[in-house]
């Protein structure tokens, strides 16, 4: 009776096997699954300690020009939350930046520990907008222009805020999903990533634009040297570290 039914097996063809199962790598995701629950709890705590900060927070973004003073004090009453939310861009945007980089060499990433190379970038972000911030804050003191770069600031650091918020799905999804997903979310991220720039630019030149109204080379070079630099040499040096 066994045999008979053997032989007549829909899987089976002549007493052998023509299917087998396919191995299946196990791979550990605890780091990853904790890392990005650490990440979402923050910012769930941080939403709902203070709903109408978030409410004002995408409000200033979709309006720039309809009561902008008006908005940039209400937003600057909220000194804690303001310094929360610029230390959770450093967190998600090197957390987004581990994720790029391990996509794109998986080789070089199981060399060092995740920790530190997470670490690294965070701290990468905190100090360059952080050096970023006390040279603005002395060109404003030195130069006399303390509004112009007070308002510059808040676009900065608003524009910031909102791109913490935006790529968290995309490193939800580079840290999760099969590989097939990866690029094409890497690309809609730094789309996105690229119009939130440019949109920061627009309104820096709305607002420095009194300042540099006489040669519009003047504010280029500006962008390159204070937005654009910094970050080559970032990259530059990230990738340099980890093939060398």
């Amino acid at each position: 009776a066994t045999d008979s039914i053997l032989r007549t097996h829909p899987m089976l063809e002549a007493g052998r096997y023509v299917t087998r199962e396919h191995p299946r790598i196990f791979t550990d995701k605890t780091f990853d699954f904790y890392l990005i629950l650490g990440l979402l709890i923050m910012l769930g705590v941080m939403r709902f300690a203070n709903p109408r900060y978030f409410q004002n927070l995408f409000k200033a973004f979709r309006s720039p020009g309809y009561g902008a003073q008006q908005m940039k004090e209400k937003m600057g009453g909220w000194m804690l939350y303001n310094l929360l939310m610029n230390f959770f861009f450093a967190l998600s945007a090197g957390v987004y930046v581990y994720y790029v980089f391990k996509f794109y060499m998986p080789q070089r990433y199981a060399i060092y520990s995740p920790s530190l190379l997470i670490s690294v970038l965070i701290i990468s972000f905190v100090g360059l907008y952080g050096a970023k911030y006390a040279v603005l804050r002395f060109s404003g003191w030195a130069f006399n222009v303390r509004v112009i770069i007070g308002h510059y600031m808040y676009n900065v650091f608003l524009i910031n805020k909102v791109i913490a918020i935006a790529v968290l799905p995309f490193t939800i999804l580079l840290a999760f999903a099969q590989p097939e997903l990866g690029q094409p979310a890497i690309i809609v991220s730094l789309f996105l990533v690229a119009l939130l720039f440019t949109n920061r630019y627009i309104r820096s030149w709305q607002v420095l634009g009194s300042f540099f109204q006489y040669s519009k080379f003047h504010f280029f070079t500006y962008l390159c040297a204070s937005e654009i630099l910094p970050m080559a040499v970032l990259a530059k040096l990230l990738i340099r570290g980890m093939y060398y």
